[in-house]
């Protein structure tokens, strides 16, 4: 079970980089002697994050015309199991991290009928198909694993898209425009029914921006109207509000994005503390993580997240050999020398004999080797 951190060194975490460390250090959350649990890996911003430099064959096959680097990011997702894909509503696009062929490159599917307008968010499904949430379009565009545009659903009016989830054979839709969320079969796009009404009352959304689902499927909406994290069981049954207006630890001022861990901690995103904030299923705060700045670690006006079990065997090697990774986090934001930043989650070892978590000497206290670029 994820410990409660001392609000002490929760205030230290949220206004740096979460304790004091060299610079040749693991960034660890919370930094030792404390157990620590989650760690940042790497960040991913412009193509040189992720590519070979080869001047003389860009020179001969050339380059495609998009952007190098990322404009105004706001929604990432992991596909099985080496691409980042992010949408980048800042300069209306669709762009992938490949990470096993070392890529920077426009979504394929990107194009004549599936050219997004407004690409505010996305997730993927079990077998990596795409579903994103375009406010331009009004629609759920939907990319097959190999990220070539399949069709689109939703019909004009019907909703104005800025988050969508999937669980079984439905889709979860946050309607910012109805304050509402739309359930979709994921297939045809035909709408099963609306959860939530407006209002501000338990169960009423206000200004619903982004959502996810639960382990056990319930789904969690953050509404930025109303200070709060909301958790409905499918059928739309309210069940629990996390957090509320507030300044202090456990409070939230703008909350965006939401993620659900497998173990059913929930990470949220706030975009005025620049942090993220992880609360058990009861709504009580565990700890939090970055906080405004530049250094690693830090976030700058954070707005999608995603946690995730994809591409832990790759990041694996990122990770301080302390740190057996369960999952990733990956934390969008929108400004800033790092706009996807990859953290890991996972459980600490402390070496047989210390009681201060210092590396014990010998082979294993070696840093593992990138198997992916650094990025950062």
């Amino acid at each position: 079970m994820l410990f409660v951190y001392a609000f002490a060194s929760l205030m230290s975490a949220c206004a740096g980089t979460g304790g004091t460390v060299r610079k040749d250090a693991p960034l660890l959350y919370p930094p030792l002697p404390n157990k620590p649990r989650l760690q940042f890996l790497t960040a991913y911003t412009t193509a040189e994050d992720v590519e070979e430099k080869n001047s003389f064959m860009d020179f001969v096959v050339g380059r495609e015309e998009i952007n190098r680097s990322l404009s105004k990011p706001y929604g990432a997702t992991i596909i099985p199991d080496d691409r980042i894909v992010v949408t980048d509503p800042g300069a209306n696009d669709v762009v992938v991290f490949d990470l096993a062929k070392r890529e920077f490159r426009r979504l394929r599917g990107n194009t004549g009928g599936g050219h997004a307008k407004n690409p505010i968010n996305l997730t993927s499904g079990p077998d990596g198909t795409i579903y994103l949430a375009d406010a331009g379009r009004n629609q759920i565009l939907v990319y097959g694993p190999d990220e070539n545009f399949i069709h689109a659903l939703g019909v004009d009016g019907e909703f104005r898209p800025t988050d969508v989830a999937v669980h079984g054979d439905e889709l979860y839709v946050c309607d910012v425009q109805h304050h509402q969320i739309a359930v979709l079969d994921r297939r045809t796009g035909k709408e099963l029914r609306r959860i939530g009404s407006p209002g501000r009352e338990k169960g009423q959304l206000y200004l619903p921006t982004n959502l996810s689902v639960g382990p056990d499927g319930d789904i969690y909406v953050s509404e930025i109207g109303n200070f709060r994290v909301q958790r409905f069981r499918p059928d739309g049954t309210p069940v629990a509000v996390i957090g509320s207006p507030g300044d202090m630890p456990g409070s939230m001022a703008r909350p965006k994005g939401v993620g659900v861990s497998p173990d059913g901690h929930v990470y949220v995103v706030d975009a005025a503390f620049e942090n993220v904030q992880i609360f058990d299923q009861e709504g009580r705060l565990l700890l939090f993580f970055g906080g405004p700045g530049a250094e690693p670690g830090n976030l700058y006006l954070p707005a999608g997240i995603e946690v995730t079990t994809r591409g832990v065997k790759m990041f694996q090697s990122l990770a301080d050999p302390r740190l057996k990774l369960r999952y990733l986090v990956v934390v969008v934001s929108q400004y800033g020398p790092r706009r996807i930043n990859v953290f890991g989650f996972g459980d600490w070892t402390w070496p047989e004999g210390s009681s201060t978590g210092e590396p014990a000497t010998g082979e294993d206290s070696e840093p593992g080797q990138p198997a992916v670029p650094p990025g950062d």
